[in-house]
Parts: structure tokens; C-alpha cells; sequence
């Protein structure tokens, strides 16, 4: 932290941004009240978490937020419109002050040191079946944590693996793995639920061709975990037969995998708490319920776990120091949400949407890849997939491409996740970066590019094979 003294009014901030939600939720205050004050915290947060930060995230958030006030002189886009795109960022903001609650249970139930344990003597370790097994636990447990967690599961995976010792090319496919799958999966993500009902679909109908597309990003992961030798250097490679290891280590590893079993069962139960939250209400915010959802679980989690309420409260300062690692990125979701919003009043949505009919000539296979090669090298330049995909939506039929409702919103959501991997400009791969300690521009272009690569081949043949 660059500048500690300016981390009480960050926290501060924040937290009143979620206050202001909770009030906007309740009806407590009405929403047009609300909109003034709530651009005036965002734009206070937007200072506050951008003046200890450097390089590539300063520039990005100060460029898109450049940009965004451009196109709104350029097409003299009016105040209220302007203040709605603004104050879209305040989804995520209050998202993420809820985050660091579920890393307390987490720290304290000793769920790290599980992880550490089940993990040790397996970096490197074991060839084949263990080596699938161990990458896919780890990518699965991503998966449930995103759809718990959003993008607040990578730093939270981050301090479950710190100490594990992985390789950055490992960790990068985990990520890769899982979060894809959670942008194919999720139940209730408002994006994801925003592309199928525009695909006009619903989630119950989409859901089987989600879980085939899960599968077959979980399959290129672990084909590219086995090819790529890097993964796992020379040296590094321990084995863990029977021979060798003793019964108190089997016996340690026993515990730790059940540690981590029940670590998943709390974040299952989570996603089911959240869904039934979400289906018997209409939040104003798609992220408070979940958010709530995450403040009361992580209460209770503790209560289970026998934690005394004063070492919960004891950890106020990890709490705060754990928003303050948020603002590394944090500004750049904002920013970025900003200007996908404000693309909208120009005509770059209605170029793209006129470019891609010209692809409906195409074989059905040929097509979906076209659609979504276009969508990965737009995202590659900075073309945000928000723009790309909703061209493709609004611009397509998926009855000319030969698609039912739930397979063209799984074509939607392919097309974003293939492009999210790809694109160094795009929050994910600057969250990632963060996390494996590497730049977006490796992580995006060196670290993910062949899963890009790979799913460019196969999200088609599983369009084709669902429809």
C-alpha cells in the first residue's frame, strides 16, 4: 500500500456504497433519490482507490474513463444517462465489499492449511490419473467458488494456494478452467442470465448444454495440463506411492481432503441459499442477495466452526487490509463497466451487428467459430465482449443459424469466455495477473492462449452436437 493514510476513507467509501444499496434494496430510499449521492461515492471511490495505484491498471481506468466522457460529449449522451452507465459499476463495488467476509471462516477453519497439506509432495507430483485428479479438484473448487463468489474467487483461491508452491502456467489454467466454466454454468450471474433470456431461452432450458460445454472445457484443461510440460518443471516432480510415503501422511491427507470437502459443501450451500433468494425476489442490485447471502452464511459458517464471536470481530483489520487489495483492480472493473455502458450511444454496436451477417452463408460449424474467432480478436485490440456479444444477439437469428433458443445462448456465452481468455484488456486476466504475480498482456496472450486456442475448435462441435 502505497499510501496507507488514504485506506480508512477507501474502506469507508465502500462500505457507504454498499449501505446505499442496501437502502435502495429496501425501499427505504427511492432509487431516483439515490442516484445523485450514489455517483458522487462512485466517483469519490474511483479517487480514492486510483490515487496509491501505478502502471497498467492507472492507465487503463484513467484511459477508459477518458473515453467514456468522450463518446458522452461526442454523441451528447443526456446527464441521467450518463449518471445510470456511472453508477452501473456500483454492482460490483458492493459485490466485492462482502468478498473478504467468506475468507474469515476460511482463515480460521483452518481450510488453508488443509489445502496446503492435501496439496503437498503434488507439485509436480504423480503422472496420469493423480495429476487429472488433484488439477481438476483444485478447478472444480474454483468453479463452485466463482459461482459463489464472482470474480472475488480468485484472490480468495490466491490465499488458498500462496504456499502451495504451483507454477504461474498451472495456476493460470485453474483459473482459465474454472472461471470459463463459471461463465457457461452459473445460475444465477446477471450476465449470464441476461444473454439467455436475450437469447430467449430460460436457465432451466439452457442448463444441460451449459454443463456439456463445462465438460468440454474441463477436458481441453486437462489435455493441456498433460501436453505442456512447463506446467510442472524438472525437479520438482515427487512421487507419493506407498512405498515411500507413510500411513501418517495418507492419514493427513485423508483429513485434509475431507477438510476440503466440507469447504465445498459450505459454498454449495451458498449457490442454493443465493438461487432461492434470487428466484422468490427482484432485487434492484442482482448482486445484494448473494452478497447478503454471503454476509449471513459466513455468520453462521463460524458459529459451526466453534469460533468465538470476539476472534471473529478481532479480524476487522484483516478485513480492511483485504478491501485495500481490491483496489488494484477494483478501479478497472469500474471503469471498464463505465465505458462498456457508454458504447452503447454509439454506432460501433450497429457496425459489428451488420458485419457479422455477413457470415450467415457459412457452414453451421464454420459460422460458430467465425462468430467467435471475431469475438476474440475484437477483445485482443480492446473491444470489450459486452460490445461484440450483444451485436451478435440482437443482430443474429438462431433460427438461420440453425440453433434453438438455449443453443444460441450457449453460442453467446461461448463467445464471451473464449474472448475473456484471450483479451488482455478485460478484468479477468488483470485479476489473474495479480494473483500469479504476472502481467495481463502474459497472462492473456502467452499463459491462455492456447485454451482460446483449443476452444476455438471445440465450443463449435459442441454447438453443433447440442444445437
Amino acid at each position: 500500500m502505497h499510501r496507507p493514510r488514504l485506506l480508512l476513507p477507501y474502506a469507508s467509501c465502500q462500505l457507504a456504497i454498499f449501505g446505499l444499496a442496501l437502502f435502495a434494496e429496501t425501499g427505504i430510499v427511492s432509487i431516483i433519490a439515490l442516484v445523485i449521492p450514489a455517483a458522487i461515492l462512485n466517483a469519490t471511490f474511483m479517487v480514492l482507490a486510483l490515487m496509491p495505484v501505478r502502471g497498467y491498471v492507472l492507465w487503463v481506468s484513467t484511459l477508459c474513463l477518458a473515453v467514456a466522457s468522450i463518446i458522452a460529449l461526442a454523441f451528447r449522451v443526456t446527464l441521467p444517462d450518463i449518471l445510470s452507465a456511472f453508477n452501473k459499476s456500483a454492482s460490483i463495488i458492493v459485490f466485492i465489499t462482502v468478498v473478504p467476509a467468506i475468507a474469515i471462516p476460511i482463515r480460521l477453519g483452518s481450510y488453508v492449511e488443509a489445502m496446503e497439506d492435501f496439496l503437498s509432495g503434488k507439485r509436480g507430483a504423480g503422472k496420469g490419473f493423480r495429476q487429472l485428479r488433484d488439477f481438476l479438484m483444485l478447478a472444480v473448487m474454483h468453479l463452485l467458488m466463482s459461482i459463489a463468489l464472482n470474480i472475488g474467487s480468485i484472490p480468495t483461491m490466491k490465499r488458498l494456494l500462496d504456499k502451495a508452491g504451483l507454477p504461474k502456467r498451472y495456476l493460470s489454467l485453474v483459473y482459465s478452467a474454472g472461471y470459463s466454466s463459471y461463465m457457461v454454468l452459473s445460475p444465477f450471474d446477471g450476465l449470464i442470465n441476461a444473454l439467455i433470456l436475450a437469447a430467449g431461452t430460460t436457465y432451466a432450458g439452457y442448463f444441460s448444454r451449459g454443463l456439456a460445454m463445462t465438460a468440454a472445457i474441463m477436458v481441453a484443461a486437462c489435455i493441456l495440463l498433460l501436453r505442456d510440460k512447463r506446467v510442472f518443471p524438472e525437479g520438482k516432480t515427487q512421487t507419493d506411492d506407498t512405498d515411500t510415503v507413510s500411513e501418517q501422511m495418507h492419514a493427513a491427507k485423508a483429513r485434509a481432503g475431507r477438510k476440503i470437502v466440507e469447504l465445498a459443501t459450505h459454498i454449495v450451500i451458498m449457490i442454493a441459499l443465493s438461487a432461492l433468494v434470487i428466484r422468490f425476489c427482484s432485487p434492484v442490485n442482482p448482486m445484494m442477495p448473494t452478497a447478503l447471502v454471503i454476509l449471513f452464511w459466513s455468520l453462521v459458517w463460524t458459529r459451526l466452526l466453534g469460533i468465538p464471536l470476539k476472534k471473529v470481530l478481532g479480524s476487522g483489520k484483516a478485513y480492511v487490509e483485504a478491501l485495500a487489495g481490491f483496489r488494484s483492480f477494483l478501479p478497472f472493473l469500474a471503469s471498464a463497466g463505465f465505458l462498456g455502458a457508454m458504447i452503447a450511444f454509439t454506432p460501433l454496436k450497429t457496425g459489428l451487428g451488420e458485419l457479422l451477417l455477413m457470415m450467415d452463408g457459412l457452414p453451421r460449424y464454420w459460422t460458430f467459430q467465425a462468430i467467435m474467432l471475431a469475438t476474440a480478436l475484437l477483445s485482443m485490440v480492446g473491444v470489450h465482449m459486452m460490445i461484440s456479444v450483444a451485436a451478435i444477439s440482437s443482430a443474429l437469428d438462431p433460427a438461420l443459424l440453425g440453433l434453438s433458443s438455449p443453443g444460441f445462448a450457449l453460442l453467446l456465452l461461448s463467445s464471451w469466455f473464449i474472448a475473456m481468455n484471450i483479451s488482455p484488456f478485460v478484468p479477468f486476466s488483470t485479476v489473474v495477473a495479480q494473483a500469479i504475480g504476472e502481467k495481463p498482456g502474459t497472462v492473456a496472450l502467452r499463459y491462455n492462449l492456447p485454451m482460446s486456442a483449443m476452444m476455438l475448435f471445440i465450443a463449435p462441435l459442441v454447438l453443433v452436437i447440442t444445437g
